[in-house]
């Protein structure tokens, strides 16, 4: 048993005892004429006493007798358990009261440090479960700083890249001529890029009310955005490794959203696979769900960056110098997306240097009859 269950055990075997030792006590506290009186009763009724009448003086004597008892023995237990009470009370709201202030400065906006850990296993978890809200809490701080901070870096590139065009135009330094609307139209692709991403983002975050869900084949999915990559990345189209009883899978998805989750992670996998390295597809059933794999045998991803991957704008450890496209909210709207489809999404990586599997699960359904579809609007 845990040492605060065992605290609160022996308490209340401590107001029991003290009941006990009352209800003992009060055998010698009871008036000894109240015994007497009984017996002098018993051996001398009155003249005419019937024998009924007798059974309820009886009675009605070890009722007083056994109420005087118990009353004696409530009062004990009473008073025992009003001295442990206050002392207990007191030692979980000691114990308490940093958490608490604690948990009032992270609703207030601040973030401070853990809190230390105490002598009570039981508040020591709860201890350390609001220690690990704090540090989240801490994380996702962090990460919305770096996030801010990329923001910025990725705008002022094209915008002070723009100012300088104009800059010459105005002073006379630049000609306006064809290579400097080429540089300045690079810039405003570069912006428009950026403020699709964002956008795109805001939509992922509203996906579950954007979606549109119907039961369709995988493979009707998959081939044509194999394709399309192949064909945008100028790359032959990936091996695609059919599990037993996946090739004729169906699953509830929305197809416009799912074509934009695979093709996201497609164009990462070639992206971060150095020339000579194989990015494959995959995709396997186990009857209730399909899972769709896309490995490559690229860069790979440091078990430190992992967990934050899927998060928006983080870029990793170099990813603030890194020259890699977009500003790294690709993997957060695919995930969104494929969560809105009821599905989930995860990247794994043994290391850097290692590549990586990123992996979609979606609810295998069964094909729709001819003259009915699964639909969601």
């Amino acid at each position: 048993m845990n040492r605060l269950g065992s605290r609160l055990v022996a308490s209340f075997w401590l107001a029991s005892l003290g009941g006990g030792v009352a209800g003992w006590a009060a055998t010698f506290l009871v008036p000894p004429r109240a015994y007497e009186g009984l017996m002098l009763t018993i051996m001398n009724p009155p003249p005419g006493t019937t024998a009924a009448t007798m059974d309820a003086m009886l009675d009605a004597a070890i009722t007083r007798i056994v109420a005087w008892h118990v009353a004696v023995a409530m009062l004990g237990a009473m008073l025992v358990a009003g001295v442990m009470a206050p002392v207990i009370v007191r030692h979980l709201e000691e114990a308490l009261a940093p958490v608490v202030a604690y948990t009032a400065r992270m609703a207030a906006g601040e973030l401070p440090e853990g809190l230390p850990i105490g002598r009570i296993r039981e508040l020591d978890q709860l201890v350390a479960a609001v220690n690990r809200l704090g540090e989240a809490l801490r994380a996702s701080e962090r990460q919305r700083r770096l996030a801010l901070a990329r923001i910025g870096h990725e705008l002022a590139t094209p915008v002070m890249t723009l100012r300088g065009y104009l800059d010459g135009v105005q002073q006379g330094v630049m000609a306006p001529a064809a290579p400097l609307w080429e540089g300045m139209a690079r810039s405003l692709r570069r912006l428009e890029a950026m403020a699709g991403e964002l956008s795109a983002l805001g939509r992922a975050e509203a996906a579950a009310t954007a979606v549109r869900l119907e039961a369709v084949a995988v493979m009707d999915l998959m081939e044509p955005v194999l394709q399309d990559v192949s064909r945008a990345m100028d790359v032959p189209p990936p091996p695609l490794v059919v599990g037993e009883g996946a090739a004729g899978a169906w699953v509830r998805a929305d197809p416009d959203r799912f074509g934009e989750v695979l093709e996201n992670l497609l164009r990462n996998a070639y992206t971060y696979t150095p020339k000579g390295g194989q990015v494959t597809v995959r995709i396997a059933s186990d009857g209730k769900q399909v899972t769709i794999s896309v490995e490559d045998t690229g860069v790979g991803i440091d078990p430190e960056d992992l967990p934050w991957v899927m998060e928006p704008f983080y870029r990793g450890r170099e990813g603030a110098g890194s020259e890699a496209p977009g500003m790294g909210v690709g993997l957060t709207i695919a995930r969104q997306w494929v969560e809105a489809m009821g599905g989930t999404l995860a990247i794994a990586s043994p290391g850097r240097g290692r590549g990586t599997v990123a992996q979609v699960q979606l609810q295998r359904v069964a094909p729709p009859a001819a003259d009915q579809t699964l639909s969601q609007p």
